[in-house]
């Protein structure tokens, strides 16, 4: 068996670079993927919770805990939140 010589050694070790660099680039997005997943579940439930009131115009879950002096009228602090406003 011949040994490889230095410019074989180079294309090997580039083209061994390569293929740990795409796996762990591919699991990489994966990874995050799955942390995307997850927080839009999670949204989606703060959002199930938060909802407007088919009797009214609060929000059930606020209104659920009310306390003297709080707002809990539609869209409440935290859908306001999640939509991207600041909350006053």
């Amino acid at each position: 068996m011949t040994l490889p010589t230095l410019p074989g050694l180079l294309v090997l070790a580039a083209v061994g670079c390569l293929a740990l660099g795409l796996v762990c680039f591919a699991a990489a997005g994966v990874l995050l993927l799955r942390h995307v997943l997850r927080g839009g579940r999670a949204v989606a439930r703060v959002r199930a919770l938060h909802r407007k009131a088919s009797h009214g115009t609060t929000c059930v879950y606020c209104a659920h805990g009310q306390r003297v002096g709080y707002d809990t009228s539609w869209p409440c602090d935290t859908i306001r939140a999640l939509d991207g406003e600041v909350p006053a």
